[in-house]
């Protein structure tokens, strides 16, 4: 998390982070360690390699030699609030063991802590970090204890050790300071000394009201809020207060504490305002990248600088040194705020003082127009404007005050450093853009050589006459090249830069000259240091065949444009390969088809063939079911249906359903559980699908007669469950991305295994959903490989009665009933009839909505099964017509659609269908639907 040096006067967060006294480590939502601080390693006795990138409770694992140690779980317990809640949480105080040494014999020390652990989130409200505070209070608690039979005051003194210890009146009235030093003094009145002399103006209430209520419900009094200190600078303090009772219960007094957490809070400060200056950053810079005109940017850019700083105005001021005035051509205003666009006004209106620092390279911030000395004789050219606060920082080129960068505020406020540093990048970066912008409008319609225009542009240029030697050049255009400026200018280009030549560059360049037609060329450029980087190079024809050019560093953008052409070419490999899977069994439905319209087949034939037909239906139906479960589960369109399981009914579920792959492979599946009843919470049909998507990867790809290890446990607020086999391996590289969308389609070229290569991807986004993780590991190619699944694991579950039914035959005796089929498909309409006529039921089939409404006017069907795709009248309004006719009115409707989105699920039972079942039918589901009707 290095923060980058984007301007001089940027803190060092990573020098901050590593040498104060506090103990902070920084954990990613997966509890994965990604920053340790020295007080943190001198405190637990470890070091940063043995930490850093392991999951939170590896490195710091459970006291093994006490089995009831609580403290794993507490810690753990205080993480899943933060990701639930997203709020920072504290413990007060509980006990983790820290083992004396490096090695894993080494024994435990008792120690006690007091952590608080605080969510950090990006730009768009994304919980990203956790930062750990902790408080090694194992001292304090070995004195509380030696003290526990001391008298209560000094009992209630140790709880509340802190860096100043007091003891205050009941009521608040008096403070009488016993140990340490800092920030506060003896008073006879708290109440004056709180308002004038130590509470800021914003936190008073807050303050008054922790108080008031802690003597009213006489409760310990705990609060973290900001303090003036004697020399006027801002810190703040954790304070908490214990009241003292006596034998009627009143309070005698107070006993607190006041702790120095400055330190911390300023950390937070500092990542807080570092993600948001990151976020900014970026969004000017693509902003920025679309626009051309000076009026664009300026516009666009008050604007997110206005938003930035929760500001009233923003603007750009073009000075006019020569008539001492500024004009301000457009700007950005919140609700409500006067326009001051278009207005040309004088420097000296708001006060002289100020334009002096301005034309002395100064920015100006008041807080208080009223207040502040350069202001406040010109309060009313403010108030005219509705300004209470402003910022004015000053652009001078050559020493000259050219333009000035406005911020405006229409109450007083306080402008704070990250402020100030938002409109010091806004500036830099908007203003180069708005030079470049001009200086290449004025080159294309005067073609003006001015050498104040090269050095106001923000990308290289270069002159070259009709001999191809250089006239100018500027600082960037040098930079970009590598190459000294009086290196370059009088010379000829191909001897100043041989690396151009016999390039497309130099084609380039002669074809421009040659047409007199503007061009451009984005490329490869080797730099005399031999380093390699992209340029964009943009050629304009000029009188006489000069040639000005114009060219800057695409370096960040090639890449990124590579790494989006890697994800395409796997995108269309995994397309290929879907067309490859979903093309196979055609063939053989095809020829089943084929056989059964031109030959004469007995029972038994019909019989296989029939099987051949349903067996690649039912795998083409899974191809299709993972696609559509993986964009439902990626987009977060899955409901999960949560309650206590035991996980060895879902390891039982998951297993039986790879068996019949298993045994066809003749492998040796070997499954160890956990003696005890181990819980989780979660969706059983979701939790089965990532174990026997797992079983079923390892099958695949293990040969015929290999093993397969399934071993489940409990590792105290987590179950563990792990799956290795000997198969074929995987390369290190794809072990990096296995869980990856389109990754699995690599792991054989023939894809002799089948499948699309999702069940990995929805293994782990299914594991995420429920709060789990989900690894993979393998020693190389034809060494096997190991997945491993963390769950969280349900410690005091109320354990209910489950019934495990490992369901039945669904092709059972059902009553007869009348059933009207209405669908276009006539082959799909004939077959859905044999399969219900098989079943015993009579059936009708009607190709089209008209033929249906008059049948169903002479007939009564229980039944109505009705396309949704009807070419003359769609399946809505036919259900609907049909609903409004005495015979139907009370017929069962069910949808049949190749829509299954819940979107289409509830316009087809808004229309009044009572199910709705995707193409191709599930015979069981619609069986089972069917079952459940009775004839009146």
């Amino acid at each position: 998390m290095q923060i980058p040096a984007f301007i001089p006067t940027a803190l060092n967060f990573e020098a901050i982070f590593s040498a104060t006294g506090s103990i902070y480590l920084i954990l990613d939502v997966a509890l994965i360690i990604v920053r340790v601080n020295d007080a943190y390693l001198l405190a637990t006795g470890r070091s940063r390699e043995s930490v850093i990138g392991r999951y939170i409770f590896d490195a710091f694992p459970a006291n093994p030699s006490d089995p009831a140690s609580s403290g794993v779980n507490t810690l753990h317990e205080s993480f899943k609030r933060v990701l639930q809640h997203r709020t920072a949480d504290r413990i007060k105080m509980f006990r983790y063991d820290i083992p004396t040494g490096p090695e894993k014999d080494d024994p435990f020390e008792e120690r006690y802590w007091s952590p608080i652990n605080t969510p950090v989130f990006d730009g768009e409200g994304k919980l990203t970090y956790i930062i750990h505070q902790a408080v090694d209070i194992t001292r304090e608690v070995a004195s509380e204890n030696a003290l526990r039979e001391s008298e209560q005051r000094y009992r209630a003194l140790t709880n509340a050790t802190g860096d100043v210890i007091y003891r205050m009146s009941p009521g608040w009235t008096y403070i009488h300071e016993l140990d340490g030093s800092g920030f506060l003094k003896d008073t006879e009145s708290l109440s004056e000394f709180w308002i004038k002399d130590y509470i800021p103006p914003e936190d008073q209430e807050s303050v008054r009201s922790a108080i008031d209520k802690a003597i009213r419900d006489k409760s310990t009094y705990e609060l973290e809020h900001r303090v003036l200190r004697v020399d006027g600078s801002r810190g703040w303090v954790y304070f908490r207060a214990v009241p003292i009772l006596d034998a009627d219960g009143e309070i005698r007094e107070w006993i607190g504490s006041a702790d120095d957490i400055t330190a911390r809070k300023f950390a937070e400060d500092q990542l807080k305002h570092y993600v948001a200056r990151q976020s900014f950053e970026l969004e000017l810079s693509d902003r920025l990248r679309s626009l051309n005109t000076p009026d664009e940017i300026t516009v666009a850019t008050s604007e997110l600088l206005g938003h930035r700083l929760n500001a009233s105005r923003a603007f750009y001021a073009e000075v006019d040194s020569s008539q001492s005035t500024f004009f301000i051509r457009q700007h950005w205003t919140s609700k409500g705020m006067t326009s001051i666009a278009g207005e040309a006004r004088r420097l000296d209106d708001f006060g002289p003082d100020i334009m002096a620092a301005l034309r002395a390279g100064e920015t100006v911030v008041a807080d208080d127009v009223a207040l502040d000395a350069r202001a406040a004789t010109y309060a009313e050219a403010y108030a005219k404007i509705g300004v209470g606060a402003h910022v004015a920082m000053p652009l001078l080129k050559s020493g000259k005050l050219i333009a000035i960068l406005a911020v405006h505020s229409a109450a007083a406020r306080h402008w704070s450093e990250h402020d100030i540093e938002a409109m010091q990048y806004t500036l830099a970066r908007s203003w180069a853009a708005v030079e470049s912008g001009r200086a290449q409008l004025e080159l294309q319609i005067q073609r003006d050589r001015s050498q104040s225009v090269f050095d106001s542009m923000a990308e290289g240029f270069a002159l070259l006459d009709s001999n191809w030697n250089l006239i100018e050049v500027n600082e960037v255009g040098s930079r970009l090249t590598k190459v000294p400026r009086l290196n370059l200018i009088g010379r000829n280009q191909w001897e100043a830069v041989p690396e151009l030549v016999g390039t497309p560059v130099e084609a380039l360049y002669k074809r421009v000259q040659a047409s007199g037609e503007h061009e451009s060329i984005e490329h490869c450029h080797s730099f005399p240091d031999g380093t390699t980087g992209w340029l964009e190079i943009r050629v304009y024809p000029i009188k006489y065949g000069q040639l000005a050019i114009f060219f800057r560093d695409i370096t960040s953008r090639k890449q990124i444009e590579q790494e989006l052409h890697e994800v395409s070419r796997r995108k269309d490999e995994f397309l290929a390969m879907l067309a490859h899977e979903l093309r196979n069994p055609l063939a053989p439905i095809a020829a089943a088809a084929t056989l059964l319209e031109i030959a004469v087949l007995d029972e038994v034939r019909v019989r296989q063939t029939s099987k051949i037909i349903n067996r690649q239906v039912s795998h083409m139906t899974s191809l299709i079911d993972d696609l559509l479960d993986v964009s439902r589960v990626t987009r977060g369109l899955v409901t999960l249906d949560n309650s206590e399981l035991d996980i060895g009914h879902i390891i039982a579920d998951a297993v039986e359903q790879v068996t019949p792959l298993i045994r066809a492979k003749r492998h040796h599946l070997s499954v160890h559980l956990s003696p005890e009843m181990v819980m989780v919470r979660g969706d059983r049909k979701r939790l089965v699908q990532v174990l026997a998507n797992i079983l079923n990867n390892s099958a695949k790809y293990t040969p015929e007669g290999g093993n397969i290890e399934l071993r489940a446990r409990a590792q105290h607020s987590r179950v563990v469950i792990e799956v290795t086999d000997n198969g074929i391996g995987m390369a290190s590289d794809l072990v990096a991305r296995a869980f990856d969308l389109f990754a699995q389609a690599e792991r054989t070229s023939d894809r002799s295994a089948g499948g699309l290569g999702l069940g990995l991807a929805l293994v782990n986004s299914l594991t995420e959903l429920h709060g789990g993780t989900v690894s993979c590991a393998s020693d190389g190619v034809g060494k096997g490989t190991v997945f491993t699944i963390y769950l969280p694991r349900l410690l005091d579950p109320k354990l209910q009665s489950e019934q495990h039914d490992r369901g039945s035959n669904a092709l059972k005796t059902l009553s007869p009933l009348r059933i009207m089929i209405v669908d276009d498909n006539v082959d799909a309409a004939s077959m859905l009839q044999m399969v219900l006529e098989v079943m015993g039921h009579t059936v009708t089939v009607e190709h089209g909505s008209r033929r249906a409404l008059e049948l169903a006017q002479s007939e009564t069907p229980d039944v109505c099964l009705l396309d949704i795709g009807l070419p003359d009248m769609d399946g809505i309004e036919l259900a609907q017509r049909l609903r409004a006719l005495p015979n139907t009115a009370k017929s069962v409707f069910i949808a049949i659609t190749g829509y299954g989105q819940e979107s289409d699920r509830q316009r087809t039972l808004a229309a009044g269908f009572d199910h709705h079942l995707v193409k191709p039918l599930d015979a069981k589901e619609l069986v089972a639907i069917l079952a459940e009707i009775h004839r009146p």
